[in-house]
């Protein structure tokens, strides 16, 4: 950051500086007021620069600010329509959004710019398995793997496939490298500590699971996992605290919700129940309003049978 401050200081014109000092500002202090205040200030010296409407891109999405995100990350597409990077960055924001369609749209036209851009064919693979595409998110990860061998989130991933696969010892053996490439992947731990689980290695499991935590306190996955093993060994309430976690970090997370009703289901907790089948309602999930409707008309039923 002196550095940089110190090439401002010398030369109050370079768009660049503004740019590098807002990515410091929104990546390592997570500052998303001064990181605008910079790239506001690189607009108006440099305003052709695509590298500034991407990163305004970045902290509007980091700020919840989805209809400035997209407009930013699409302005730096027109400024630059032959680099991969920015569709593939348009491309993770529509992902996080929802918008699956359009999100494999900018990664094929990132990979159609440069069939080489590694980053491109690893999130084409993970949407691709959110999708239920599980062999071809495995061939994208494994193309992902032959550009850059050492891009541990495919190797994760890749396993997560094989795990959905039903291939297990594949699924541990990407898991553990993923983890030995990178010992500092929440992912990878909450994905073998999920399937150790699985294999009935529980306290192994629970370690990874409560190692993911550690390593990141944010990550809503792992606290689901934990959950779901709390809840097979008869710990309601500390399920549920997990679950609400996951959820307060995620409330759209709809796997969350699901297994939360399961808990409410098992305790007793009707009208708890009635809102958290609204929730998966209003999420989108495929059959919750019918089993909605058929829980009411069980409740109906017993209520009269009184």
């Amino acid at each position: 950051m002196k550095h940089i401050n110190k090439a401002i200081d010398l030369d109050p014109t370079f768009d660049t500086g503004y740019n590098n000092r807002a990515i410091i500002h929104e990546d390592m202090a997570g500052d998303h007021e001064l990181a605008l205040q910079d790239l506001e200030k690189a607009l108006e010296l440099g305003p052709n620069n695509p590298e500034t409407y991407n990163n305004l891109g970045t902290v509007h999405s980091s700020l919840g600010n989805n209809k400035e995100a997209f407009k930013y990350y699409r302005l730096a597409i027109d400024k630059d329509p032959e680099n991969p990077r920015h569709y593939y960055n348009l491309g993770a924001f529509l992902g996080m959004s929802g918008d699956y369609s359009q999100a494999s749209n900018m990664f094929n036209t990132a990979i159609d710019l440069d069939n080489t851009f590694a980053p491109a064919f690893n999130a084409r693979g993970m949407l691709r398995l959110e999708q239920g595409e599980t062999e071809l998110a495995i061939s994208d990860f494994d193309r992902a793997l032959e550009i850059d061998p050492d891009m541990d989130d495919a190797i994760n991933y890749r396993g997560l496939a094989y795990n959905k696969l039903g291939e297990q010892e594949r699924a541990m053996k990407d898991y553990n490298l993923a983890i030995d490439m990178n010992p500092g992947n929440a992912s990878a731990y909450s994905h073998r500590g999920s399937l150790a689980l699985d294999m009935g290695q529980h306290d192994s499991g629970m370690d990874d699971i409560n190692r993911a935590i550690e390593l990141d306190p944010m990550y809503e996955e792992a606290y689901l996992h934990r959950a779901l093993d709390l809840m097979k060994q008869g710990s309601f309430e500390q399920a549920l605290k997990d679950l609400d976690k996951s959820i307060d970090l995620n409330p759209d997370f709809m796997q969350a919700y699901v297994a939360r009703n399961s808990l409410f289901k098992k305790t007793g907790k009707s009208e708890l129940r009635i809102e958290n089948y609204q929730k998966l309602i209003e999420l989108g999930h495929p059959v919750a309003q019918k089993k909605l409707e058929k829980y009411l008309k069980e409740l109906e039923a017993a209520t009269e049978g009184k």
